[in-house]
């Protein structure tokens, strides 16, 4: 069982999220690779679930804008946000997790956007006096 281009586009606008065309294809192209784990080792609506959420976590991965309204049905007036991701990632990352016990998704979770790794120089100064007259 094959996620379709539709399916995912619903899903994606659930969470008010726009993915170019191009992406959504090889995104899916990637997660469609994986049916022969999948259909061995789960029920059709187990697979949908982990491929909408594997599809949900490369389009916040790639850092997209999410649509927060919209009044005109030709894109008129549309408003975005730019979101912490941090939340929603957890969010799906946690359903994969809980429902791929095979691992057949796990080496094509792309990485978490929202983990960042901080490096800084700590420097301190010792008193300049060593001679032990203060």
């Amino acid at each position: 069982m094959a996620l379709t281009a539709a399916q995912a586009t619903e899903f994606l606008n659930t969470y008010g999220i726009e993915m170019p065309e191009f992406l959504l294809a090889a995104v899916l192209e990637m997660a469609n690779s994986r049916n022969e784990c999948l259909e061995l080792n789960y029920s059709p609506a187990v697979i949908t679930l982990l491929q909408s959420f594997l599809l949900g976590m490369f389009s916040l991965a790639q850092g997209g804008r999410m649509v927060t309204s919209q009044r005109a049905p030709n894109g008129a007036a549309r408003s975005f946000q730019y979101k912490n991701t941090a939340e929603l990632w957890r969010g799906m990352g946690g359903v994969l997790s809980k429902f791929d016990v095979h691992n057949c998704l796990t080496d094509i979770i792309p990485a978490d956007p929202s983990n960042a790794n901080f490096v800084g120089i700590w420097v301190g100064k010792a008193p300049t006096c060593m001679g032990g007259d203060r």
